[in-house]
């Protein structure tokens, strides 16, 4: 029994080898593949069991949501090619961060979310609170 016990803990070692090899690359092949938005939220929309009535409901919401973002793209461009140039304008970067369009953004991404909460039921409501704190945990 003596000479087949270093042979056994070989495969085991193996085996457990093999298994963090596997895992490591299945990690790296999915840590380039970011998901869009659109897909994230069909993912939530199917954690928190949503009906054909507020599945249709948030289609739109998402519509609406991708609109505002689609608006948004040529200041987004514009920002990010001022933030990489040697002297950047910082009034232009505040302007997207912090100026009247970037308050009319939020506003308008406010009014979205609140669409979709009021399509949900409590227990939903519950589920996307626990969903949302799972996803940023508050600071430490």
């Amino acid at each position: 029994m003596r000479p087949r016990l270093p042979w056994l803990l070989l495969a085991v070692s193996m085996a457990f080898n093999a298994f963090f090899a596997f895992g490591y690359l299945q990690g790296e092949a999915h840590a380039g593949q970011r998901r869009s938005f659109r897909d994230r939220a069909r993912a939530m929309a199917r954690q928190l069991d949503l009906d054909d009535r507020q599945l249709q409901a948030f289609e739109q919401i998402l519509e609406g949501y991708e609109r505002l973002r689609e608006a948004r793209a040529p200041q987004r461009e514009a920002f990010w090619a001022e933030l990489v140039k040697d002297r950047p304008d910082e009034k232009l970067l505040d302007d997207y961060m912090a100026g009247e369009p970037a308050r009319r953004d939020r506003l308008a991404k406010l009014a979205l979310i609140q669409k979709m909460i009021a399509l949900l039921s409590p227990q939903q409501r519950e589920k996307l609170v626990q969903l949302v704190k799972k996803r940023s945990p508050p600071p430490k």
